[in-house]
């Protein structure tokens, strides 16, 4: 399959200002890849030149703007620790005023999808393909936008687990074919795990991850047995949009905790926060919570990433899927 490729090879961001006006327009970009990670692209090629490339407010346009860009990445601290997944919808469509992109009557970025909906789609587009192909572009955003917030959590108390250079802190079991590549952990055969070699109690953990649409993956929290991961010694935060049984699926704790509708993970970059302190255990994933149980099963434990077996076709387990663990961090309690 295609592999996830993002950066300058990309797409190039030129953006036009008006700076009395206090706002700036991009001009349109082709048709994206459905491999990409589109919320990225969108960022970078609409956001990044005033924004930042991790969205501080320090992009290079910013000195010509009437009215400074906002630092995006303190959207959740400023908002009582929960991203405003609403707000930052309503701005980046245009239905809500604010200052630095346009009043009400002018909504930039609405617009700007809207021409680029009418050139990119056919002629004969229907205003529902029109606005379909809106609504993805802005919710990538906004989904990215709020991927942000996690990534910049850094401070006192949070340790490195994984940061794409090696894999000194975890011990592999099982058979996935584990491997480093451009600064990601990936595997796309077997069924194996990576095991953190410490034990954790009382935790905040941050994992960012990428998986396509046949993955069967997951995060194992206080696993009982570090040799022998199973449901059955461990909790299992699931990231599996294509699970039989889908109320287990992604975005859940496995036999604990269901999700209705499940969220998809597949083919995009997410990030999975899980707090686990004494019996109780939330998840949140892109910035939503998804689940949240109270079981005093398990204790302590070590940590585990999985590439797993997927859908069975003709009595065989699949294997293939792509898992991808770019960035692992966890905060003892």
């Amino acid at each position: 399959m295609k592999q996830l490729c993002i950066g300058t090879a990309v797409l190039v961001a030129t953006l036009v200002a008006a700076p009395v006006l206090g706002y700036a327009q991009a001009v349109l970009v082709p048709n994206l890849d459905p491999y990409m990670d589109t919320g990225k692209i969108e960022y970078q090629s609409q956001c990044a030149i005033c924004h930042g490339e991790l969205g501080k407010g320090d992009g290079s346009f910013n000195v010509l703007l009437k009215k400074k860009a906002s630092d995006l990445t303190v959207l959740s601290k400023n908002n009582g620790g929960l991203f405003p997944f609403k707000r930052m919808n309503e701005i980046i469509s245009g239905t809500t005023d604010v200052a630095g992109h346009g009043p009400r009557n002018m909504p930039i970025w609405g617009n700007y999808y809207n021409a680029r909906a009418r050139s990119e789609l056919s002629a004969g587009a229907s205003q529902t393909e029109v606005r379909s192909f809106v609504r993805a572009r802005i919710l990538a955003l906004v989904e990215y936008i709020s991927i942000l917030q996690a990534s910049d959590q850094t401070g006192a108390g949070w340790v490195t687990l994984f940061d794409g250079k090696n894999l000194d802190n975890w011990n592999k079991i099982g058979d996935a074919n584990w491997r480093l590549e451009d600064g990601v952990v990936v595997a796309d055969k077997g069924n194996g795990f990576l095991v953190s070699k410490n034990t954790y109690t009382d935790f905040q953990l941050r994992a960012e991850f990428w998986v396509d649409a046949d993955a069967n993956s997951g995060i194992f929290i206080r696993c009982a047995d570090p040799n022998k991961v199973t449901g059955s010694n461990a909790y299992e935060v699931n990231i599996w949009d294509t699970r039989p049984e889908p109320s287990y699926g992604t975005g859940a704790i496995v036999d604990l905790s269901k999700v209705d509708p499940m969220p998809k993970a597949g083919g995009k970059w997410n990030v999975y926060e899980i707090t686990a302190k004494g019996s109780t255990l939330t998840v949140t994933l892109n910035g939503q919570k998804t689940a949240s149980a109270q079981d005093g099963k398990f204790a302590g434990g070590r940590i585990a990433l999985q590439h797993g077996l997927g859908v069975v076709n003709n009595g065989v387990a699949n294997d293939k899927g792509v898992v991808k663990f770019r960035k692992v961090e966890i905060k003892p309690l």
